[in-house]
């Protein structure tokens, strides 16, 4: 490596925001440093875990308009519809995609696989460079550029680009060395992930259920199996975690019910904390922060990666027209995305915030109100039509990356 390397944008992070970020910003003919501390391909990289992901269908669209589609289709599992309940509650909702004239509301997708395809796109992408492992050690800017110091296993090097993007996750080394706070709420809650298998398939069908211990989505997966997301008290984590994979089935069984007959297998186990954080401040001069950088939201209706990517599509709108020869912090185009970006990012708070409040309150009364309210959804279609539309992100503006494009 050179002991100096310009590029046109630096992003820290090479996750799924960050290399989704590089191959949408690619064909504007940018050169591109990506900064990533783990090989993307180790069982160590926490960003491609085993994890599964709801791409809503904004999400798919941009993957789609930057040719990835074919190369994440096979690994994708279409949501034919979503049915939301309160356990213990009557009433039921049911979001279906042919109510605005689509046949999926989104797709499940393990990361690992996601993982693997973005980063063999971005090895066959020549203005992109990817430099791992490396750390970063320091960051500085003045007038015309952003330069940062990364540790390497052959020394220290200094790097320097128009505007630096951190991508580098919730607990972004960017974001502490600019100093810049952040709002945040803990929830005293844990999400148990694992994979499951049940004796009635699926067929497509995504269940988001409210318990008392906390929210349960149970997310279709590719091969008849299905992703679980069960948020638990803080305090219960030790003990869900304890069972054997028996014992954790038949409480998982008693909690979700039997809209899939039994629950036949649950697979290996992990879990995280959950909190929502948001950065106020996302761009400093030469520095901005997007994805869980900027802002990380509760689970419960699937919205964190998908806010992560309305992030990349707003940011490579505003960046198209220039050419690399141009400075695109001194062309302004920055603070239109803050804007846009803004709005967006605080209605999903609030809603997902907004939703974990009202759901997580055991009050016999309110109980009552949210079940009353449910099965009323179920029978209004305009606002069956809003959710839908909500659930594939395609309401409100739309950056042309996530559009579909005939």
């Amino acid at each position: 490596m050179d002991q100096s390397i310009d590029f046109d944008i630096l992003i820290c992070g090479g996750g799924m925001a960050g290399a989704s970020l590089a191959l949408a910003l690619a064909p504007q003919g940018w050169k591109i440093g990506i900064v990533e501390a783990v090989e993307p391909s180790s069982n160590l990289q926490p960003s491609y875990d085993d994890r599964s992901i709801a791409l809503a269908q904004a999400s798919a669209n941009l993957f789609r308009n930057i040719n990835l589609w074919p190369q994440l289709e096979p690994h994708c599992q279409p949501i034919r519809s979503i049915h939301v309940s309160d356990k213990g509650r009557f009433g039921v909702t049911r979001i279906q995609p042919q109510s605005i004239g689509l046949d999926a509301l989104g797709y499940v997708i393990e990361v690992r696989p996601l993982g693997q395809v973005l980063h063999q796109k971005i090895a066959q992408t020549d203005n992109i460079h990817l430099i791992c492992p490396a750390k970063l050690a320091s960051l500085q800017q003045n007038k015309n550029s952003c330069q940062i110091a990364i540790e390497t296993s052959d020394g220290v090097h200094q790097l320097s680009s128009k505007l630096l993007i951190a991508a580098d996750g919730a607990l972004s080394p960017v974001r502490r060395l600019l100093g810049l706070n952040h709002d945040q709420s803990d929830y005293d809650q844990s999400a148990i992930i694992a994979n499951v298998t049940t004796e009635i398939a699926h067929a497509g069908r995504a269940f988001e259920r409210f318990t008392d211990s906390g929210p349960l989505a149970m997310l279709p997966l590719t091969e008849n199996r299905c992703s679980l997301v069960w948020c638990v008290k803080k305090h219960q984590l030790e003990q869900h975690m304890a069972l054997d994979d028996q014992q954790f089935a038949e409480q998982l069984q008693q909690r979700f019910g039997w809209r899939l007959g039994r629950i036949e297998k649950a697979g290996q186990r992990s879990h995280y904390p959950l909190l929502q954080m948001r950065v106020p401040q996302q761009i400093k001069d030469r520095v901005m922060l997007i994805g869980n950088a900027a802002h990380a939201v509760h689970p419960v209706a699937g919205q964190g990666l998908n806010l992560g990517l309305r992030d990349v599509a707003e940011l490579v709108e505003s960046l198209s027209g220039l050419t690399s020869q141009q400075d695109p912090v001194l062309d302004g185009r920055l603070t239109e995305y803050q804007k846009w970006r803004n709005a967006d990012q605080r209605k999903i708070l609030l809603a997902t915030h907004s939703l974990v409040t009202l759901f997580s309150n055991q009050s016999n009364l309110l109980g009552h109100l949210r079940g009353a309210s449910l099965a009323g959804m179920d029978l209004w279609q305009p606002v069956k039509k809003m959710l839908a539309r909500q659930a594939t992100g395609l309401a409100g503006r739309l950056p042309s990356l996530i559009q579909e494009r005939s």
